[in-house]
């Protein structure tokens, strides 16, 4: 079994913005990740297509893809006082 761990991507599927509310601001901003960039949708998902296909199932077993930007790495930003 392989697996992704994504980081934060930007959808119209999360919290109060799902519902139609208020606009919120929940995800990091770009300078707050290690390598300074925000992931699409589209970034994850040639991970996805890797390991579905041939070059990666046939040699990868029990893989975690970290795709978090970094952040696991770091950690979060401290908020600034």
């Amino acid at each position: 079994v392989n697996a992704i761990a994504p980081g934060y991507a930007p959808t119209e599927l999360r919290g109060l913005e799902s519902l139609q509310q208020e606009r919120s601001s929940t995800g990091p901003s770009a300078s707050d990740l290690p390598l300074k960039v925000i992931a699409s949708s589209a970034d994850y998902a040639e991970a996805y297509v890797f390991l579905a296909s041939d070059a990666g199932s046939r040699i990868a077993t029990g893989a975690i893809l970290n795709l978090d930007g970094g952040l696991s790495l770091r950690g979060p930003v401290p908020p600034q006082q």
